[in-house]
């Protein structure tokens, strides 16, 4: 899977979890600093199921 904004070898995680849900599927969220300096996180969220990863 491809990330939309760019994550390199300088980039920082911020933020990860997964929330599940009753269905058996889950929500994840997945927060980036592109640059360490950087002020600003990137956020993307992802449908999570047992045959697919998609990007919300």
């Amino acid at each position: 899977m491809e990330l939309p904004y760019a994550f390199t070898a300088d980039s920082a995680i911020a933020d990860f979890g997964v929330t599940p849900n009753p269905d058996g599927t889950a929500r994840a969220i997945l927060s980036w600093f592109r640059v360490r300096s950087d002020k600003t996180d990137s956020t993307r969220y992802f449908g999570l199921t047992p045959a697919q990863i998609s990007l919300d």
